[in-house]
């Protein structure tokens, strides 16, 4: 068996990959948000 060994796990964002993640949650949010909210909607209004 092979073993993997980190020897140093970087953890670190550079901004660029911080500002790129944080676009990324925002997208993921808006895209629950417009599938949500609709759900919802049908469930109070149906």
């Amino acid at each position: 068996m092979a073993e993997r060994k980190w020897e140093k796990v970087d953890i670190t964002l550079t901004d660029e990959e911080r500002k790129s993640f944080r676009n990324a949650l925002i997208i993921f949010a808006v895209i629950e948000a417009l599938v949500l909210i609709p759900a919802v909607l049908y469930r109070i209004f149906r």
